[in-house]
């Protein structure tokens, strides 16, 4: 079961957090004859496995692994593969469990929720429900909506969250959706902080991870200025922070800084979101294969004032070890992940947040004690959009589309369209009943009005499937029942980003999730040119 190992350490993504960087395992392809194509590699591997050779099939699909083993991810074919080589080492013992968190492992790096609850339910059948088992099947309810079909699911789900956000198999930042209180995701958040500070106190180097030049073509100098950076595991075209950090660091005013510098711990996808963010600096750190000490060490050689973490609690154990080390002067938190208090004392010197997302009176609930790093509350929002991305998506559309109706997307021209396109798991039972219940108020009210409710939930209309779940509890509540709820629900599946940003103009209103708030797409609303109602807690801080 050596290839299940290797599938869940390097191939698949955690379902809840940033995944970690491994650097320990090298595999290596050598081929004298030519390399083999990868569908030819599979289909291959496929034969092997139907032939019961499961080890030899095994040994081929980690060869065809090893042709790209710093990829995060894996490409379809050879996940195809591997799902197949695990289904038959799955029926081969009855009692493994192995073979089930390896399939549920590969249904998550493809976003197939279904198929990651029905793997977690059997390897903790056959292995028992360990904290690992349990946080990815509750991430897999989350996202099919299993607690729709429940009177209790939304409470079922907090105390299941709380129990493994305190075991540290669902890190605080994910809790925000799940009803965790502020304080105990505060509690999780220092417990991660002190082990990363023990971490960075256990290993040595004298090594630099490499840097080069960034994108910037200064027109000024300013070398009596500080030296800022920005420190991410996340610099890629398919994650929000490219896409809306560019034009934040494009806009620095140069004279007022030594150096800009960009720290990352991923690979160069060659995104032109990744090309956008180093054209904002002049100086760019290649984490991607480097330990933390290096990383540490490179941003130390650089002199740097101020480091900011963009992820806080979002981020990677990584990314916290590296600011364990305390390689800048001044070390802040917040740059665009959630602006909660990160513990860790003489670590952080402050949090960036605004007045809305941390009031003072709401800061003792999210657990930020008296002593802890300061908030610095920036005019407005500390949240940035990168409006050139948006101009880019809107004509590559443009350049190969024709725009889209409210038709082709299963809506009527004259009702009012309520959406929501969040992904799944932020929706919990108690917004989902409430958004019901005005498209109920709104259709059967004098005078009535034509409403329809548009929901991002990617899947099959029929069957045992998220969208199932939806109707039959929306049902529940229209007076029409099934019938009206067909009519009145509307699902919208995945599309690249210029879809899904020409699409959102078909929308009347925005429907904020009510505990994990709209991020990036609420900045995709405003581009589009719907508003968006929210509502802010009076409790605890959760939004962003």
């Amino acid at each position: 079961m050596r290839a299940a190992a290797i599938i869940l350490s390097l191939a698949c993504t955690e379902a809840w957090a940033s995944p970690r960087h491994h650097h320990d395992r090298k595999l290596v392809l050598r081929k004298s004859g030519g390399e083999e194509s990868l569908a030819a590699g599979v289909a291959r591997a496929a034969a092997l496995v139907d032939a019961k050779q499961l080890d030899e099939a095994e040994a081929l699909l980690l060869e065809l692994r090893a042709r790209d083993a710093r990829r995060a991810d894996l490409p379809p074919e050879l996940r195809r593969g591997f799902a197949h080589l695990f289904e038959a080492r799955a029926d081969e013992n009855e009692d493994d469990a192995g073979p089930c968190d390896a399939l549920a492992a590969l249904a998550a790096d493809a976003e197939d929720w279904e198929a990651v609850y029905d793997a977690c339910r059997q390897a903790m059948a056959r292995g028992g429900a360990t904290d690992r088992r349990r946080a990815l099947a509750l991430r897999a309810r989350r996202s099919t909506w299993r607690g729709l079909e429940e009177d209790d699911g939304d409470a079922k789900d907090t105390k299941d969250a709380a129990e493994l956000v305190e075991a540290g198999a669902v890190p605080p930042f994910s809790a925000l959706s799940l009803g965790v209180s502020g304080e105990g995701c505060a509690r999780r958040g220092r417990l991660n902080l002190e082990e990363a500070i023990a971490a960075a106190k256990t290993t040595s180097s004298d090594k630099r991870a490499p840097r080069r030049a960034g994108g910037r073509r200064r027109e000024n100098e300013a070398p009596d200025k500080p030296s800022v950076a920005f420190l991410t595991p996340d610099a890629t075209g398919a994650h929000p922070l490219s896409q809306l950090l560019p034009s934040a660091l494009c806009a620095l005013d140069e004279t007022e800084f030594r150096n800009i510098v960009l720290v990352t711990l991923c690979a160069d996808d060659g995104s032109p979101e990744r090309r956008r963010v180093e054209k904002g600096c002049d100086v760019v750190v290649d984490g991607e294969t480097a330990t933390t000490e290096e990383i540490a060490n490179a941003i130390r050689d650089l002199n740097v004032d101020v480091l900011v973490d963009m992820c806080g609690h979002a981020g990677s154990s990584d990314v916290v070890e590296i600011i364990a080390r305390r390689p800048a002067r001044i070390q802040v938190v917040g740059g665009l992940g959630t602006p909660a208090p990160m513990g860790g004392t003489g670590i952080y010197d402050y949090a960036l947040a605004d007045a809305v997302v941390a009031p003072a009176r709401l800061r003792a609930a999210a657990g930020w004690a008296p002593d802890e790093h300061r908030a610095v509350l920036v005019p407005h929002t500390y949240q940035v959009g990168d409006a050139e991305a948006y101009k880019r998506h809107e004509l590559n559309y443009k350049e190969s589309r024709e725009p889209t109706s409210r038709k082709d997307h299963g809506l009527r021209d004259d009702a009012v369209v309520l959406a929501c396109m969040n992904r799944p798991h932020k929706v919990d039972c108690t917004s989902f009943d409430a958004w019901v219940r005005i498209v109920k108020e709104l259709a059967h009210g004098a005078p009535a009005v034509d409403t329809q409710l548009w929901l991002y939930a990617p899947g099959s209309d029929s069957g045992n499937s998220l969208r199932t779940r939806a109707l039959a509890r929306a049902a529940k509540t229209l007076p029409g029942g099934e019938e009206e709820a067909r009519d009145r629900l509307v699902f919208a599946g995945r599309e690249d980003r210029p879809a899904h940003l020409e699409r959102l103009r078909h929308a009347d209103l925005a429907l904020d999730t009510r505990a994990y708030n709209s991020h990036t797409l609420a900045a995709d609303y405003a581009w589009a040119g719907v508003p968006l109602c929210t509502a802010l807690c009076d409790a605890e801080p959760r939004w962003v």
